[in-house]
């Protein structure tokens, strides 16, 4: 199994924000972007699929804060 882990820069140019953006949504209470910490050198890493799994989720989420 061959997963892509991207850092949290590469995350924020994807997303089109700034890495610290990445890092909140990392620590989000109630629906965090899943990553691994790798620690302070390492920082962390986010799967590409946990990515696009967290993006679909977040998107559905909106669309149903617009439809209420």
């Amino acid at each position: 199994m061959n997963m892509k882990l991207l850092t949290t820069e590469e995350v924020a140019a994807i997303l089109k924000v700034v890495p610290a953006t990445v890092l909140t949504y990392i620590k989000d209470k109630d629906h965090p972007l899943p990553a691994v910490f790798l620690g302070k050198r390492g920082g962390y890493r986010i799967s590409q699929t946990d990515l696009e799994t967290w993006l679909d989720e977040r998107k559905k989420r909106q669309g149903e804060q617009r439809d209420s």
